[in-house]
């Protein structure tokens, strides 16, 4: 079962006047990062919120840049000294970083799902 711009729409509205082109190239994307085999996402179930919510991420990040917005997309430290506050983005140290998705609700919800299948074994 593949997501649609529709499956996204029906499940977050706010994507309502996203152009489909936009959804269509964020589920590339989102297929090129997870993958396409679903048995290792804990089967069909897990793989399609991850993805969906992998899409959503990309999809607002394509959105404010769309817009103009050329803002970092990362977190944002800020350091004080004396009277003297300073802000800046940090950009993620690496290609498999996940600072990245901690940006959105959406990224932190697929970085949920990624933790769930690919945490590796637990000793109690």
């Amino acid at each position: 079962m593949a997501i649609t711009p529709d499956d996204l729409r029906r499940v977050y509205s706010e994507f309502l006047l996203v152009p489909d082109e936009m959804i269509n190239h964020a589920i590339l994307e989102a297929t090129v990062i997870m993958g396409d085999d679903v048995d290792r996402w804990l089967g069909q179930d897990v793989y399609y919120m991850a993805q969906l919510n992998l899409v959503a991420h990309l999809a607002k990040v394509m959105e404010g840049t769309s817009l103009g917005d050329d803002n970092a997309m990362g977190p944002i430290r800020r350091t004080e000294v004396d009277n003297v506050e300073i802000d800046y983005a940090v950009a993620p140290t690496d290609a498999a970083s996940t600072e990245e998705f901690i940006t959105t609700v959406y990224g932190r919800r697929y970085l949920m799902y990624r933790k769930m299948c690919f945490s590796g074994w637990r000793v109690a």
